[in-house]
C-alpha cells in the first residue's frame, strides 16, 4: 500500500531495496543508505506461530550470533578495528524498566538542533536521511533497562527505538497530554517485556560516539520479545 507516495511497510515484514555503502564518513560494517523510492514489499508480515518460530528464524540467525557477553561486544566494535556495530543481545537477567521524563530544556535543545538540521542540511549520498527522517517531535520520555550479562556485570541501556517514540506519543494522546498516566502507561508495556517475554535487544552504535571512540557507544534500537514458554510447554499469553 501507498500513502503520500512513500510505499509503507509492517514490522518483520520482507522488502527488496536498492542500498549504498559502507560511506568513508561511515565506517561501520553494517552502515547502509537505502533509495527509499526502490522499495518492494515482499508478501505478508511474519506471524507469531509456534512461538514467533519464523521470527526468530530471521532475528536471532545473525552476522556473529547472539551476544550474552558485553565486554565481547565492545571488542568487536573497537573503533580502530571495527568488526561489529549491530548485534543481538540476550541479558542473563533483566533487573529493572524505567521511564522517565525528559526535562524542558533538553527538549528545547533538541528541537533547536532539529531546525538546524532542517535550515542548513546540504544533500550528501550518506546523510540526506538525517534531513529526510528527523522525527517531527522530540521524545517526551526515556525508556531504560538494565540488565545482567554472563559475567554478572550490570549494564544501563536507553531504548532509541522508533516503536518506543510512537508508543510515548500514542500514550500521550490517549492521555489526552497527561504526562504522568502517559508515562505509567509507557511503563507498563516495556515492564511487562520483562515478565511475560523472552526478552532479547537489538544493540546498535551510535555513530559520532562510535567513531570518535566512546566506551560504550551502543544502546538499544530494538526490542525482541517472543513469549515465555511455560515448564509444562504452554505459552504465556502475548502482549
Amino acid at each position: 500500500m501507498e500513502k503520500g507516495g512513500n510505499k509503507l511497510y509492517r514490522k518483520y515484514q520482507w522488502i527488496e531495496v536498492d542500498l549504498h555503502g559502507p560511506s568513508e564518513k561511515d565506517r561501520r560494517p553494517e552502515s547502509r543508505r537505502c533509495e527509499y523510492d526502490t522499495i518492494t514489499l515482499l508478501g505478508e508480515p511474519l506471524g507469531t506461530e509456534n512461538h514467533w518460530a519464523e521470527r526468530k528464524k530471521i532475528v536471532l540467525n545473525t552476522k556473529f550470533r547472539v551476544f550474552n557477553d558485553y565486554d565481547e561486544l565492545l571488542r568487536l566494535s573497537d573503533k580502530d578495528d571495527i568488526r561489529l556495530s549491530l548485534a543481538v543481545f540476550k541479558p542473563t537477567s533483566v533487573l529493572d524498566c524505567t521511564v522517565t521524563e525528559i526535562k524542558q530544556d533538553k527538549l528545547d535543545e533538541l528541537n533547536r538542533k532539529r531546525e538546524e538540521i532542517r535550515s542548513s542540511h546540504i544533500p550528501d549520498l550518506f546523510d540526506e536521511d538525517n534531513a529526510r527522517f528527523i522525527q517531527a517531535k522530540p521524545m517526551l520520555f526515556e525508556v531504560r533497562y538494565r540488565f545482567t550479562d554472563c559475567n554478572g556485570k550490570v549494564h544501563n541501556l536507553t531504548v532509541l527505538d522508533w516503536e518506543a517514540y510512537m508508543l510515548c506519543y500514542k500514550c500521550y494522546e490517549t492521555a489526552q497530554g497527561d504526562k504522568k498516566r502517559t508515562k505509567e502507561m509507557v511503563l507498563d508495556k516495556y515492564k511487562g517485556f520483562i515478565e511475560k517475554s523472552d526478552l532479547y535487544f537489538i544493540l546498535g552504535t551510535r555513530k559520532d560516539d562510535h567513531l570518535r571512540g566512546y566506551n560504550n557507544p551502543y544502546s538499544i534500537i530494538g526490542v525482541f520479545y517472543p513469549p515465555k514458554e511455560e515448564s509444562d510447554g504452554q505459552l504465556m499469553l502475548d502482549l
